[in-house]
């Protein structure tokens, strides 16, 4: 189901980690710079509960909307209306889908949805497997995954961990080219630890 972020109760959306103003900020900058000229931007966001980035972007007036990655990955999004000018996937939202052909497929239906010349960022953690270890969180490194636990509401997440390199390579297979990709949302070297924002377009 998609949901127009302006029409929810604030209360509703889930904090997003990091810098949310720089966030907002970045992804307002990105989705007037793709816009064609005259036209409101529409940002459509992957995320199983929309962020307060999205609720920041829709009261500066852009045209937000979110989507849950894992019915976007199954096919199952109704309501789902023309094509946007960016797709924002924030705090390891990508990896709420737990098996790589499915984010394939969530990558490859983003790509339909965006209009040409239309960007596709992802902010995401680096996988640390030594600090993991360290901690003694659950995690089995052949098939990428994590048991974790939602910060928010201390229910247990299991998460399939996405490497920058394969990132790459299945947008590749989603006809979305890498842009750019920084350690922040102000252009911060990426350093290749901790997270990434990664920019892609069509």
């Amino acid at each position: 189901m998609v949901s127009r972020v302006d029409e929810m109760p604030v209360e509703w959306l889930s904090p997003s980690a990091g810098d949310n103003g720089g966030a907002a900020a970045f992804l307002t900058q990105l989705a007037c710079r793709v816009t064609p000229p005259g036209a409101r931007p529409r940002l459509l966001e992957l995320a199983v509960t929309p962020g307060q980035v999205s609720f920041a972007l829709s009261a500066n007036g852009l045209d937000v909307s979110s989507a849950d990655p894992r019915r976007c990955a199954a096919g199952q999004i109704p309501g789902l209306k023309g094509q946007f000018d960016v797709v924002f996937a924030i705090q390891d939202e990508l990896s709420r889908i737990t098996g790589q052909r499915e984010q394939v497929r969530c990558l490859r239906r983003v790509s339909s949805f965006l209009r040409p010349g239309g960007a596709l960022v992802v902010h995401a953690s680096v996988p640390d497997l030594a600090r993991w270890d360290e901690e003694r969180l659950d995690h089995e490194p052949a098939g990428q995954r994590l048991r974790t636990t939602c910060a928010l509401t201390g229910d247990p997440v299991l998460l399939r961990y996405v490497w920058p390199a394969e990132l790459d390579l299945m947008c590749e297979l989603a006809e979305l080219a890498l842009e750019d990709r920084w350690g922040g949302w102000r252009a911060e070297p990426f350093t290749g630890k901790a997270t990434h924002m990664s920019v892609f377009r069509n």
